[in-house]
């Protein structure tokens, strides 16, 4: 669907694709919508395949997520930071906006900087959230770019991963033997530099990523 279930994230969990609800009277926790909806999930999934979401604004709620499905199982795909932030660039000039995607509320004081420090911070701190699922022993991190070059072999390691986990997968259909993707080398140099300098001041300041 569209954003990946924009609408139905914001409507029963109020995740959404920028940091909304910093208050505690906005909390998903503060309404009953949530658990109504993981009782019918639950019902749902013990006739039916497991229930899967792709949506991109999961990224910012780690935490949340984990506490309303405690036996879920997080994969993270995990790409090249500089390749990422050159990626969401070009996106954010084709839509000649002020912003591109998900946007977690540590990006606010870059607002008025750069466009390459707006993408390398947006960049730099949704990696941050999702490092913290190196500590969850239910999540698996595949690479983009192994994703790319053969996805059958990264997907056998996703079932394989859930079948450990007492969830049993079966490939449908036959998948390419690669995917086309974009990598520094095929930006402008300029654009390479400049936010190749961006990610380097976030991580001297912040930490590795």
């Amino acid at each position: 669907g569209p954003a990946e279930g924009l609408n139905f994230w914001s409507y029963w969990f109020n995740f959404n694709l920028s940091d909304k609800f910093s208050s505690s009277k906005n909390h998903p926790l503060k309404s009953n919508k949530p658990f109504y909806l993981i009782k019918v999930l639950k019902s749902l999934s013990k006739i039916s395949p497991p229930f899967c979401s792709a949506y991109l604004g999961h990224s910012l709620y780690v935490k949340q997520l984990k506490e309303f499905f405690p036996k879920a199982i997080f994969i993270r795909i995990k790409r090249d930071p500089l390749d990422n932030a050159l990626s969401l660039l070009s996106c954010l000039r084709k839509s000649k906006s002020s912003w591109f995607s998900v946007h977690p509320r540590e990006c606010k004081s870059y607002a008025e900087e750069s466009e390459y420090s707006i993408v390398a911070s947006q960049v730099y701190w949704l990696a941050k959230r999702l490092d913290m699922l190196t500590s969850i022993n239910q999540s698996i991190t595949i690479a983009y770019e192994d994703l790319c070059k053969n996805p059958e072999a990264e997907m056998l390691k996703i079932q394989q991963f859930a079948s450990l986990k007492g969830l049993k997968l079966q490939q449908r259909f036959s998948l390419p033997s690669s995917f086309p993707r974009r990598s520094s080398k095929d930006y402008d140099s300029t654009d390479v530099h400049l936010t190749t300098m961006a990610l380097k001041g976030l991580v001297e300041t912040y930490g590795p990523i």
